[in-house]
């Protein structure tokens, strides 16, 4: 088994001189003001208490607690939500595209023009 804790070391010196560091081409981690980090996954931004927990999760595969915000839709021009549809299946197995749709309560209120995330989950 490859030792990953160098790579651990590296990224927590990157990130924390120049505060974003894309990781692969869809994946992107943020350092905060506050010292929190957020990794956008493609999908979803998940938010790490410190740099060091979320090189630990990253890298080490160590369990540490972290929240998650999903990206479930986008706004239009004059603040509309379009929802995603995830892909579903109904009792006779055949697929379909199933909506999503959240309350004003379990999602972030963006601008004009947006992404909509759900409000952060917390998985300890």
């Amino acid at each position: 088994m490859e030792d990953k804790s160098q790579f651990r070391e590296l990224f927590i010196e990157k990130i924390k001189k120049e505060k974003k560091v894309i990781i692969l081409d869809d994946e992107e981690a943020t350092l905060n003001d506050d010292g929190t980090v957020n990794f956008f996954d493609g999908i979803s931004i998940l938010i790490f208490s410190t740099v060091e927990n979320f090189a630990d999760h990253y890298f080490l595969d160590k369990h540490v607690s972290y929240s998650v915000c999903q990206y479930v839709g986008d706004t239009d021009s004059e603040n509309n939500v379009i929802w995603h549809s995830i892909p579903s299946q109904d009792e006779n197995g055949n697929w379909y595209n199933k909506e999503v749709s959240f309350s004003k309560d379990e999602i972030t209120a963006p601008g004009p023009n947006q992404k909509v995330y759900t409000k952060p989950v917390t998985f300890s």
